[in-house]
């Protein structure tokens, strides 16, 4: 699965995918099969984000970190403060 990922041909990644999920759908293993279900329900978002070199990681780490420092800061007195503190982490 990691090969098709890195793949630089985008048309040839959703084509490995396509085989890799019915050749292991057509497994005798059940947790090849159970996991070829799981991508099968989930194929057309895999295709998504194999043609588009876009991610929202980024965003979703920024996002933790803001939630914990709230966890932290929880007695901050002055919301200029933590909102100078949330700024100051993102550098």
């Amino acid at each position: 699965m990691l090969k098709i990922i890195q793949m630089e041909n985008k048309e040839k990644a959703i084509e490995s995918l396509n085989v890799w999920i019915k050749r292991n759908l057509e497994s005798d293993i059940p947790a090849l099969k159970s996991s070829a279900k799981t991508y099968f329900n989930w194929v057309i978002e895999i295709r998504n984000a194999l043609e588009v070199p876009y991610s929202n990681g980024p965003m979703e780490g920024y996002n933790n970190k803001i939630k914990t420092l709230k966890r932290i800061a929880f007695g901050f007195r002055n919301f200029t403060h933590f909102k100078a503190r949330i700024l100051l982490m993102g550098n």
